[in-house]
């Protein structure tokens, strides 16, 4: 919500340019919450779990207790995605 208030103190914009813009933050931060809780299957399972330790929801000590085939995919995927 941090970004919400640097955008509600933003004097140089009005209160509708203001408005529309945590409009867009928001929905944006509803896109990735639906992203990473609903819908759980195995298909979407390592995705959810690269987005988990990316947002700070897994720390290191729990993801070293996934596999290593799957941890090293989390990883992997996570480098990647910060590449784009």
């Amino acid at each position: 919500m941090g970004d919400v208030d640097k955008v509600i103190h933003k004097e140089e914009d009005n209160a509708h340019e203001r408005y529309i813009e945590m409009f867009k933050i928001v929905h944006d931060g509803d896109k990735k919450l639906a992203r990473m809780f609903d819908g759980f299957s195995r298909s979407k399972a390592l995705d959810q779990l690269v987005m988990y330790y990316d947002y700070g929801l897994l720390d290191d000590e729990e993801i070293s207790q996934l596999s290593s085939e799957t941890r090293e995919r989390v990883l992997a995927i996570l480098k990647l995605w910060k590449e784009l």
